[in-house]
């Protein structure tokens, strides 16, 4: 079953492109912070943990910074999607009307 694309435009594409530009820049900045975290610390850290019996141990585990890097790639990867649609929106709204359009808009004709 295909989804249908939906042709609803969103009430202020500009602003929410803004928005997502925003939101981009910040992605990609925890992307860069993640990626020199794990430069300067590798991918196993050393944590101490409590086993079952109350004994505490050193084990390496991968480091959290590869969940946020991970996180922060498909982050991009969405707002990269919806910053394409809104700039096709903010394209469609700022095209001049033509008469019929704004004869329909008005209801003059059906």
């Amino acid at each position: 079953m295909k989804k249908k694309k939906s042709k609803l435009l969103t009430a202020d594409p500009v602003a929410e492109l803004a928005d997502a530009q925003e939101a981009l820049a910040i992605m990609k900045d925890n992307l860069r912070s993640a990626t020199a975290e794990l430069k300067k610390t590798g991918l196993m850290v050393k944590t101490t943990i409590t086993d079952h019996k109350g004994r505490i141990t050193k084990v390496e585990r991968p480091s959290p910074m590869l969940k946020v890097q991970r996180e922060a790639l498909r982050a991009i990867n969405v707002l990269k999607r919806q910053i394409a649609q809104l700039q096709e929106e903010v394209k469609l709204v700022q095209q001049p009307k033509s008469a019929w359009d704004i004869l329909k808009e008005a209801g003059k004709v059906s």
